[in-house]
């Protein structure tokens, strides 16, 4: 009796454990669909009406962050409506932000979703997210379980942005095109990041663009570390104005400073 006993109460053990196990695994991969953002807004000046469109720009992607692993990784999607043609593009990516390697990545495309016999015409945004996000959860899910993302996220906000006892405040350097090109007027930029104390740090280079104008629109700070990720965006024009075409950089707060 007392060996069935024991044998019972491992069983209850060993079946509890398993559970657990299984309910960790899940709340590492499978997450809600995020709430979506605007990160351009948080570039218009205190006091100025932000209206769509605004001057120019009549396209304005929403950015969704799934969350980060603890050694920097962050997970976004983002959604933008194709202008001319109709429908919309849906991107998913998962990006090392120490490095900036983007390490996976994954394109959805409502065209498609019609030549399979889907009638999305009329869906907004958020529908065309919650759709995707439908379609692709295999896939997105085992991504983000296998760079162990967690659902844990900070608002993206706008700068400057006040972290400890410094301050922080994007800089663009642009070089332009000598000889523009339909609305290309800029040949590559830099963008930096300068601490109070008179230190700035180098974040990004691009040297293959198309655009307009570029804009640093926004921050969110990593949950696990001094990290923060910055949302850069590129005015480029398209059909018949300008949309907005977003990228991210991850900049460590302490070190380069």
């Amino acid at each position: 009796m007392r060996h069935s006993r024991r044998t019972g109460r491992w069983l209850i053990l060993l079946t509890v454990l398993t559970l657990a196990v299984l309910a960790c695994s899940a709340g590492a991969s499978a997450l809600d669909l995020p709430e979506a953002d605007d990160p351009f807004r948080l570039t218009i000046p205190e006091g100025t009406e932000y209206e769509k469109p605004f001057g120019a720009i009549y396209g304005f992607p929403d950015v969704r962050l799934w969350g980060w692993s603890k050694d920097g990784k962050a997970a976004l999607s983002v959604v933008h409506e194709v202008a001319g043609r109709g429908g919309f593009e849906i991107y998913y990516v998962i990006q090392d932000m120490v490095s900036d390697k983007v390490l996976w990545t994954l394109d959805d495309d409502t065209y498609n979703w019609e030549n399979e016999g889907a009638d999305v015409e009329g869906f907004d945004s958020d529908r065309i997210a919650a759709l995707s996000y439908k379609r692709n959860r295999a896939a997105v899910d085992g991504a983000l379980q296998q760079y162990a993302i967690q659902g844990e996220t900070n608002p993206f906000l706008a700068f400057p942005m006040e972290w400890n006892e410094w301050t922080y405040t994007p800089d663009i350097s642009i070089v332009e095109e000598k000889e523009p090109q339909f609305y290309d007027d800029i040949a590559s930029y830099t963008v930096s990041l300068a601490r109070s104390g008179g230190k700035t740090k180098k974040i990004a280079f691009v040297d293959d663009t198309a655009s307009k104008n570029v804009y640093v629109c926004a921050h969110t700070l990593s949950p696990f570390e001094d990290r923060v990720l910055v949302v850069i965006a590129e005015e480029r024009f398209v059909f018949e104005g300008t949309e907005l075409f977003y990228s991210f950089v991850g900049c460590d707060l302490k070190k380069g400073f």
